[in-house]
């Protein structure tokens, strides 16, 4: 019986989270031991469903921290 097992990839923004997970992925892809997953992307979903406008924005990192604080206060009610 094979367990699984998650890893979570944490650092400061720049610091190569994605360029780890890519070599993560090449490597452990083929033995489908691998499924990729952010943690914004929930967030991310969410902005472009309810805020269109923001799709040609750079990043609406400002839409990102809001969503993300208001979720977390609803976790601490």
């Amino acid at each position: 019986m094979s367990k699984n097992f998650k890893l979570a990839i944490v650092g400061p923004m720049r610091s190569g989270k994605d360029t780890v997970a890519d070599e993560l992925e090449k490597s452990l892809q083929h033995h489908g031991w691998f499924d990729r997953f952010a943690f914004a992307d929930p967030i991310k979903e969410i902005t472009r469903t309810y805020f269109p406008e923001t799709e040609n924005q750079e990043k609406p990192r400002h839409h990102y921290i809001l969503i993300g604080e208001l979720f977390l206060s609803l976790i601490h009610i």
